[in-house]
Formats: structure tokens, sequence, C-alpha cells
């Protein structure tokens, strides 16, 4: 390694692309290492407001895609030879230039690390964070998917493996929002909790987010249906809009899923809810004088109206259609007094 370090002169300092570029593989295997074991990175000059992988990222970035090539075949190798004894500071600089440079094809060294070296020393739940960020940027894969599963459970690491979970398969997205919702509120982290709701309403469209919270709603317990909502509707997430963006029968399973599950002890607070986004469910008659539950959909943003029949009131469970009836009958007398 100190032959390597004599082959550069002034001019390389200079322009230390241009003698990355000229370096052979194991030359420039060797500088990798040495740059990031010994934090001697010449001829590339590091500034002390600065880090060293981002310089280290910046400059293979300038160089040519074979250079970028060659840096991520040198990689996993070098993630290979990190070892318990190491610095945690030089696997965090080797997962900054992975994740800068796209080096995918660590992803099995990483999660190697995370299970079998890394442990519980000083310094670890950051690291740790950091390499769940990397596999996640990567894309969560049949091999990394079991590290994700292991770390979810665990509050400092759930935001991160939930989002790469939903995005790998949209039925994490429903079967574990629960445990993500009780685990943060049980915390008192409520502010963390709307972020990573509002970060899984962002990262899908209306349609699939729409599918996730009545997917979400079929497993949860029918007493905190209408705890669901309010988390929902208090981030902002549950909206008219959003439901308006829905297709139809998105819309009409949600409303289903919702009136057959919720107690009906329940019910007036969720009619409520509902109507305090712009969403009103009353029942009426359709074309045939059958009995609907039907719903009317305001959007305050498009000033778009909608309304649509849902199901028959008959196929309600008996308990939820009687308190369903009078509430409806409770909005109607409402009105025709304000007439």
């Amino acid at each position: 390694m100190n032959e390597i370090q004599s082959q550069y002169n002034d001019r390389d300092i200079d322009n230390p692309v241009a003698w990355l570029e000229r370096q052979s593989d194991s030359g420039l295997r060797d500088w990798l290492r040495l740059s990031l074991w010994t934090r001697n990175s010449l001829p590339l000059v590091v500034p002390t407001t600065s880090r060293l992988a981002i310089e280290l990222s910046d400059l293979i970035n300038r160089g040519s895609s074979l250079l970028k090539t060659r840096v991520r075949s040198i990689l996993p190798g070098l993630f290979q030879e990190w070892g318990r004894n190491d610095f945690l500071t030089v696997l965090d600089d080797l997962l900054i230039v992975a994740a800068k440079l796209r080096c995918a094809n660590s992803e099995q060294y990483i999660a190697l690390i995370l299970a079998e070296r890394l442990g519980q020393r000083p310094g670890s739940l950051l690291i740790r964070q950091r390499a769940l960020s990397v596999l996640s940027g990567f894309g969560c894969t049949e091999r990394s998917v079991l590290i994700f599963e292991r770390h979810i459970t665990d509050i400092e690491y759930a935001a991160i493996c939930y989002r790469a979970l939903y995005r790998y398969d949209l039925r994490y997205g429903a079967t574990e929002l629960t445990n993500i919702i009780r685990m943060f509120q049980e915390s008192d982290s409520l502010g963390e909790l709307d972020i990573i709701i509002r970060t899984l309403a962002s990262d899908l469209e209306p349609a699939d987010f729409t599918t996730i919270i009545t997917k979400y709603l079929e497993i949860g317990e029918p007493n905190e249906i209408v705890d669901i909502v309010e988390v929902l509707r208090g981030v902002g997430v549950l909206t008219a809009e959003l439901l308006m963006k829905s297709r139809r029968h998105q819309r009409r399973d949600l409303f289903k899923t919702l009136l057959h599950r919720c107690a009906a002890s329940k019910l007036k607070v969720l009619l409520w809810q509902l109507e305090s986004i712009g969403v009103g469910l009353i029942s009426g008659p359709d074309e045939t004088n059958e009995e609907f539950v039907q719903t009317l959909i305001f959007d305050p943003t498009s000033g778009i109206a909608l309304m649509e029949a849902i199901i028959p009131t008959s196929d309600l469970k008996a308990d939820v259609m009687s308190e369903f009836v009078s509430q409806s009958e409770t909005i109607a007398m409402g009105s025709s007094m304000v007439n």
C-alpha cells in the first residue's frame, strides 16, 4: 500500500480522478482499503470540514462509467474484509460509498454484517440504521426481506423497515401497520408516526393507498375501527380527495369494510369522523326502491360532489343497521327542520 502512495505527484493531487482511472484493479482496491481503514486518501485531499466517504463518492462519481463499475465490483470484497474488531467509522463510510454509488451487489454482505458481525457495540444503533437504510435504498429483495422483518419490531428501526417492506410487497403496508401504530403510540412518538403514515400515503397512488387502508381495517379489531380512522383522519391522509381519486370498487370496498366491521356502539362516532372529511353515509332508496347505504362525497379542493350506492342496508348486521337507520333519520329530520 505504501507503493501506491509513492505513485502520485502534485499533478495527481490537482486531478485525482485521472490518477484513479490509471490504477489497476488491484491498485484501486488497495487505495480504497487504505483510504477507508487509515483515512489516508492521497492524492485525494479531504477538507477538514468534509467527510471522507462523501469526498470519495463524489470523486468516483466524477469519473468514467468504467471507473464506477470497477469500484462497484471492489466494494463487496471490502465489506467482507470488515471485521467485528474494526472501527464502526470504517463500516459507516463503506455504507455511504455503497449507497452513493448504488452498489447493490454489496447487499448480501451488508445483510451478513447485520446478522452476524455488528453486535451491540456502542454506536451500533446508528450504524444499523444506516445499513438498513442502504439496503432499503437498493430495494428489498428475497435475500433482505428477512432482515427487515426481524428489525421492524424494534422502534429504532421500524420506520425504515416498514417502508422497505411495503415497497417490496404492498401487503406489508396493511399487515404491519397495526403494530407500527401501536408501537409508536405506546412510546408517545406521535410525530414520528405521523411522518410514517404520510410517507406511506405519498409513496403510493391514491388507489393503492385506499386498498391498503381497507386491508388494514379488515384485520383490525372492530372496537378499534374508529381509532384507526381517527389516526388516518388526524394525519390528514384519509380525505375526500383521496376517495375521489380512488376507483369506484375501492371506495365501495372501503365503506363496506367500515360498516361491516365497526361495532354498532361506535357507529355514531364513525359517521361523525367521515362527515368531518366531507363524506356522508345515509340510507335511502335506489331507482328500484330498495334501501341502500349511499355515500355523498364532497371534495372542497375541486368542488366536486359524488353520490354512490354502496350496499343494501339489509346486508348490514342487525344492530349496525338499526343504529345506522336511526342516525340517517336524525340527519334527515335535521335537514327538514332547516328547510
